[in-house]
């Protein structure tokens, strides 16, 4: 054990000397130091991960967009070709082949029906986003408060906050 503490004690000496003293407290310990440091990178891969999961729900609701549009043009034109059939009825007693009539009317609906189906996921993706976004954001306030208050302050601030959280779940908390 004393030999495995010799070389952290050894490499965080070598290696990274600039992070001696950045614990809060003097005298913090080479284990102190490693146990800091590798809570620092786990925050570090949650916040990369929150990072890419926005990412990928931004380029989702952009692809989502882009077919929305793409599909509400699709039966605006749809609409376009039955308005101009029934104008040209109306001008000169015309009617238009009643397979393609009954046609143009379907894949009208169809597409109707995709479209409500798309914006539904679309306005859920937006739910998710803003979550992920509002996740991430408390992720950086807690970072900061832990930076920048003392541990005492931070502990009262972190226990008031559980005793609000125990109390809207309806737990009550002994202190």
């Amino acid at each position: 054990m004393d030999k495995e503490y010799s070389k952290l004690s050894d490499y965080i000496t070598l290696n990274m000397p600039h992070e001696m003293g950045k614990g809060g407290r003097r005298g913090e310990s080479f284990s102190d130091i490693a146990i800091r440091l590798l809570e620092e990178y786990k925050e570090l891969k949650c916040n990369e991960a929150a990072q890419e999961t926005i990412e990928e729900l931004e380029k989702r609701r952009d692809d989502l967009t882009k077919e929305i549009d793409a599909l509400s043009n699709e039966i605006a034109d749809i609409k376009s070709q039955i308005i101009k059939a029934i104008e040209n009825y109306k001008a000169n007693g015309e009617y238009a082949d009643p397979k393609w009539f009954g046609s143009a009317k379907l894949a009208a609906h169809f597409r109707v029906v995709k479209l409500a189906k798309l914006q539904r996921e679309l306005k859920n993706l937006n739910t998710q986003l803003k979550k992920a976004r509002a996740m991430t954001y408390e992720r950086y306030f807690i970072n900061a408060a832990k930076e920048l208050l003392s541990e005492s302050q931070y502990k009262t601030l972190s226990q008031e906050a559980f005793i609000s959280m125990s109390n809207q779940r309806g737990v009550t908390v002994s202190e």
